[in-house]
């Protein structure tokens, strides 16, 4: 890395377009150690039930809400680089903090709350950046190019992810087995420190974007913002596509994790090694994804993720305990891995190629708050009939079906409505680049 940032110290934009996709792979890593069987784990160990485990895992939904106040919040500062590295900085710290709240002779139900508090917080820093960062840091990427770049930045995170992943469940299994759990959590506690100073270095080596801010500073006030989004049509159709995917992507996925763990009786290491063959998949498919994203666009590239999404959750509906729960997890994580490979940049590229430039900061912070509620409301529906269908011994309609499992039924329906509308609707309106 060091020779090619030598090679373009000179060039601010080519060094960006570098050290991003590094940048990207080191912040991936803080998430995984507070994301999936981490932090199911994390939140099992205060003694909560599972249907609130998954609603608490699912509150990063709710705090997208915040970036409506993003232009507004990010127009009133000097530059957009510094203001992401102070909140990334924070947001880095409260995670930490999660991870030494055990320490603390803390009663379980004022537990519960500080990490509920703590864990929001962490989540509504990182929504208050990521639309801007996201914003800035993709200005030094060619249009026509930002599908594959996408993708290769996304290979990037995930090839390193699988060693980091890997390490860190061990550890943690490690500790469990031991009766240790509290030393597991410290070694994650410090891994996101030194991985938080590691990420400071990489983020002064960007470049600012004065256009970008410039934008910001320009914005229109939150009423203009609603205004100008919500009279356009265009936009308006766009909000049903992230509304549907959050609201049935969440339905279920909150509950996957500790179902696997608490109902099958997996540990850690299995969920990371789920986690490498995902990781492969998507290395392998990513860059593929991109250029017919690239090609055929992000609407195109949307129906088709949404298709594979719909396959994923069908292998769920298969996962229950016994011989067969383990091979339909590594199908359902591999398939779901594919997915994502495209659906990750289309949902919010799509922005790009319908919504006027300068309109696209408001709405995309419109798209992922109404989006992030709508998927909260999502887990909540499913927490409620997680427990439901658990307080009936497992049983649906006299069938023995275990909660999520309907869940994942519920997920593929809507994902199927999702397609015919992507079909029917957004297909058809006008591109503007």
């Amino acid at each position: 890395m060091l020779p090619i940032l030598l090679k373009n110290s000179n060039n601010p934009a080519a060094r960006t377009r570098v050290v991003y996709p590094i940048e990207a792979a080191v912040d991936y890593f803080i998430s995984l150690t507070v994301t999936g069987a981490f932090l199911t784990i994390l939140i099992k160990q205060m003694g909560v039930s599972d249907s609130l485990n998954g609603i608490i895992s699912s509150l990063v939904t709710v705090s997208a809400t915040i970036q409506i106040f993003t232009a507004s919040f990010m127009g009133k500062r000097r530059s957009v680089r510094r203001t992401s590295l102070f909140l990334q900085i924070a947001q880095h710290l409260l995670y930490a903090l999660l991870y030494l709240l055990p320490f603390f002779r803390l009663g379980a139900g004022v537990q519960v709350v500080l990490f509920t508090v703590i864990y929001l917080a962490a989540a509504c820093l990182c929504s208050m950046v990521s639309s801007a960062k996201f914003s800035w840091l993709n200005s030094f990427v060619e249009p026509g190019q930002r599908g594959i770049y996408s993708a290769r930045k996304e290979m990037i995170s995930l090839i390193s992810g699988i060693i980091y992943n890997y390490i860190m469940s061990r550890v943690l299994d490690h500790y469990a087995e031991v009766g240790e759990l509290n030393t597991g959590f410290l070694i994650c506690a410090v891994s996101i420190l030194v991985l938080m100073v590691i990420h400071i270095v990489l983020m002064l080596l960007t470049a600012d974007a004065p256009q970008i801010m410039q934008d910001l500073k320009n914005s229109p006030s939150l009423g203009s913002t609603l205004k100008i989004n919500f009279s356009n049509p265009v936009f308006r159709k766009l909000l049903l596509v992230t509304c549907g995917w959050n609201f049935f992507c969440y339905l279920s996925i909150s509950y996957y994790s500790v179902y696997m763990i608490s109902d099958i009786g997996v540990t850690v290491t299995f969920i990371a090694i789920a986690g490498i063959v995902s990781s492969l998949v998507r290395t392998v498919f990513s860059p593929r994804l991109g250029k017919y994203a690239d090609k055929n666009g992000f609407a195109s590239a949307l129906q088709l993720g949404f298709l594979i999404a719909g396959v994923s959750n069908i292998c769920m509906t298969l996962c229950c305990p016994g011989v067969l729960a383990k091979p339909m997890y590594i199908l359902y994580v591999s398939i779901h891995a594919l997915s994502m490979g495209t659906l990750n940049s289309s949902l919010l590229n799509i922005l790009f190629q319908y919504i006027p430039k300068k309109d696209c900061m408001g709405a995309m912070g419109l798209y992922s708050a109404i989006g992030g509620l709508i998927g909260f409301g999502g887990s909540l529906l499913g927490g409620w009939i997680l427990a439901t269908v658990q307080a009936n011994g497992n049983r649906v309609m006299g069938l023995p079906l275990y909660g999520q499992q309907l869940l994942s039924v519920l997920t593929v329906a809507g994902l199927v409505l999702l397609v015919i509308y992507m079909r029917k609707v957004i297909a058809k309106l006008p591109r503007l680049e």
